[in-house]
C-alpha cells in the first residue's frame, strides 16, 4: 500500500541523475572506499574532468566505451562521464577470459576501454582482435587513504608502465583537469546509454540496448518499491558487481538517486564483508 500506483518521473539523462545528486546533498558522501571518502561535489566535478578528458582523446556521442573495472571509485567517475558525453557504455565482466573480452569489445564496437591496471595485460593481448585504439588504465591506491595507499604501494612491486604510443593514459591523469572543456551534447531521454551483455548461457552473450530513461526509470522505480529507504541518510552495500543489471540497478544508480553512500567493496571476500559491515553500518 506504499508504493503509488504511478510515478511522475523525472525527464533527465542518467548524468542527470548526479547532477540533482549533487545539488541535492553536495557535502554527503557519494562514495566510501576503505575509509576514502568522496563527497558528491567532488564526484560530479571528477566526473565533468574526466568527461574533458574522453573528449579531448576523440569520445564523441553514440561511441562505444568499455568499463572493464571492479567496484571502485574509478567506476562511477567512468560511468557516468561517459554517459554525461552521450556516449555508450559497455560494462564488461572483470573476470571475463580473453576470448570473451575478445567477444565483447569486437561486438560492440568499442573503441576505447577503461581498464583495471591488473587486466591490463589480459586486455593487451586481445586488443588487435579489437576496434579498441584507446586504454585508460585505473588503480586503487590513487582512491585510497593516505596512509593505506602507502602500504598498498610498498606491497605492490608490479611497476606498470604506460606506453602512450599504444594509446595508453592514466586515469589519474584523467582527472587533473588539464583538458579544455568538451562542448555541451544535448542527450535526451530515449538516446540509447548503455549496451549490458546477458549472461550468455543458452548461448553467445548478447548486448541489450539500454535507454538514458530505461535505467532511470528502473531506479526510480527500486527506490519507490523500497519505501522506507530516506533521501541522503543511506549507506548502501555495494559488492555486487557494478558491470551487472542488479549492482548496476540496486547499487550504483539507487545510492545516486537517494543522494546517499556507496560502500564499495571491489570484490565478495566473506571476512571483510562482515568487517565493514561492523565498522559502516551500512543500511542496505
Amino acid at each position: 500500500p506504499e508504493v503509488p500506483r504511478s510515478i511522475d518521473y523525472p525527464q533527465i539523462s542518467a548524468y542527470g541523475m548526479l547532477a540533482q545528486a549533487a545539488e541535492r546533498n553536495p557535502n554527503g558522501i557519494a562514495t566510501l572506499f576503505f575509509g576514502a571518502k568522496i563527497r558528491y561535489t567532488e564526484l560530479r566535478r571528477m566526473v565533468d574532468r574526466f568527461a574533458d578528458g574522453l573528449a579531448e582523446l576523440g569520445v564523441r556521442k553514440g561511441d562505444r566505451v568499455a568499463i572493464i573495472l571492479p567496484n571502485i571509485p574509478a567506476y562511477p567517475i567512468a560511468h557516468f562521464a561517459v554517459l554525461k558525453l552521450g556516449a555508450i557504455l559497455v560494462p564488461t565482466n572483470p573476470l571475463y577470459v580473453e576470448r570473451e573480452l575478445a567477444h565483447q569489445l569486437t561486438n560492440s564496437g568499442a573503441e576505447t576501454a577503461v581498464v583495471f591496471d591488473k587486466l591490463l595485460p589480459k586486455l593487451e593481448a586481445v586488443r588487435s582482435q579489437t576496434p579498441v585504439k584507446r586504454v585508460i588504465v585505473a588503480g586503487i591506491r590513487e582512491f585510497l587513504p593516505p596512509v593505506l595507499g602507502l602500504l598498498f604501494g610498498l606491497k605492490d612491486k608490479s611497476g606498470l608502465r604506460l606506453d602512450g604510443s599504444k594509446g595508453q593514459v592514466s586515469f589519474k591523469t584523467m582527472l587533473r583537469g588539464s583538458a579544455p572543456a568538451a562542448p555541451a551534447v544535448s542527450v535526451s531521454p530515449e538516446d540509447t546509454a548503455i549496451l549490458l551483455y546477458t549472461g550468455g548461457t543458452t548461448g553467445v552473450s548478447k548486448g541489450a540496448v539500454l535507454t538514458h530513461r530505461n535505467i532511470l526509470v528502473n531506479a526510480v522505480q527500486t527506490k519507490h518499491w523500497l519505501w522506507q529507504l530516506e533521501d541522503t541518510r543511506e549507506t548502501l552495500l555495494c559488492v555486487l558487481p557494478f558491470f551487472h543489471s542488479y549492482g548496476m540497478t540496486t547499487g550504483l544508480h539507487l545510492s545516486v538517486v537517494l543522494s546517499s553512500t556507496m560502500l564499495l567493496l571491489p570484490r565478495f571476500d566473506l571476512n571483510d564483508v562482515v568487517k565493514r559491515i561492523g565498522k559502516h553500518k551500512p543500511t542496505v
